[in-house]
């Protein structure tokens, strides 16, 4: 056989082999890396929301000192935008498209002529250190399908030096204080009459639960031409890792007026109790609990419960979650 047949039978096996061999590969791909940083959830959220803030760790910069970036009117949050130039790394552009503040960002990514893909960082803390999971993935077109093989060596390294770059940087940056307790004091609390629901819930949709109750409490209230005679309670009955019973109370002068439903009309009783105030997102209550049964405990105190909250500050009108107040109270003997 002559050497141009032999040639053009090999070239038209690996031109097959390209063209079929993509019906068997995986059409989408996926990419991650993890790290664990020593600070909090909020002060490394801050880094990765923001496009500018990219510049002290990204790994492309540090690779590529041509790379010129062009941002948008808005750097930081849902919305927004940068597209970089370069002469060794082509073009490209990313848009944040959803965050979950101090938990999770979405980011659509595209680079030169490739396919759009995602980019998903998650946060997680426990005890004031993060563990960020940063992740690649996409869907390639038919033949794009070879480049998924080899995702993991193209990318892999970029997401790894990306998080040892933002750890030794965050982790240089002074330590943020994320909530504050005031001095602990001892209270006589007088009797409270109030309007109530009594409800249970996961621990992580404390919140959304207490945001439920108080939307039913207060139309009750409206319809009854009754005000509200001081900032809204939570009174906690049990808190496990699985279940939290809690109950919803809004103080009021008079609670004479029939209550419908589940609602409960009910006055709470005086108690002594171990208080303080802590300013802070509502998240950080749980470190404030903490310190307070340390509290009880070293002045040597039993704490008989229920533990209850006023939620002072309304959390719509403030400019820093610092000045949220959260007053909590823990009836001792």
């Amino acid at each position: 056989m002559k050497p141009y047949k032999i040639f053009g039978i090999v070239l038209l096996a690996v031109v097959l082999i390209f063209l079929i061999v993509p019906v068997f590969l995986p059409q989408t791909f996926e990419v991650n890396r993890s790290i664990t940083i020593n600070r909090s959830a909020a002060q490394v959220y801050a880094q990765l929301q923001d496009f500018k803030a990219w510049e002290k760790w990204s790994p492309w910069l540090e690779r590529d000192p041509s790379i010129i970036n062009i941002y948008g009117d808005q750097t930081a949050g849902e919305g927004a935008k940068v597209k970089w130039t370069s002469e060794n790394s082509g073009s490209g552009a990313m848009v944040i498209k959803n965050t979950e503040v101090d938990t999770l960002i979405l980011i659509n990514l595209s680079i030169n002529d490739f396919a759009e893909f995602e980019s998903k960082f998650v946060l997680s803390e426990d005890k004031g250190i993060t563990t960020v999971r940063w992740s690649d993935s996409g869907k390639m077109g038919y033949l794009g399908r070879w480049l998924n093989l080899f995702a993991e060596s193209m990318m892999g390294s970029d997401l790894s030096k990306g998080l040892s770059n933002l750890k030794q940087y965050v982790e240089q940056l002074p330590k943020i204080t994320n909530f504050k307790l005031a001095p602990i004091e001892m209270t006589e609390t007088n009797p409270i009459k109030v309007y109530s629901l009594l409800d249970s819930c996961a621990p992580q949709e404390v919140s959304k639960k207490l945001t439920e109750l108080y939307g039913a409490l207060l139309p009750f209230l409206q319809k009854n031409n009754m005000e509200s005679l001081g900032a809204p309670m939570a009174i906690y009955y049990t808190y496990t890792a699985d279940k939290v019973i809690l109950e919803a109370a809004i103080p009021v002068a008079e609670n004479k007026v029939k209550p419908e439903g589940k609602i409960l009309a009910r006055t709470l009783p005086s108690t002594t109790c171990i208080s303080a105030s802590i300013f802070g997102d509502y998240k950080y209550l749980s470190q404030g609990f903490t310190q307070m049964i340390d509290s009880i405990n070293a002045y040597g105190y039993e704490f008989v419960g229920p533990q209850f909250d006023l939620y002072i500050t309304d959390p719509t009108t403030v400019k820093s979650p610092l000045e949220i107040e959260t007053k909590m109270f823990f009836p001792v003997k």
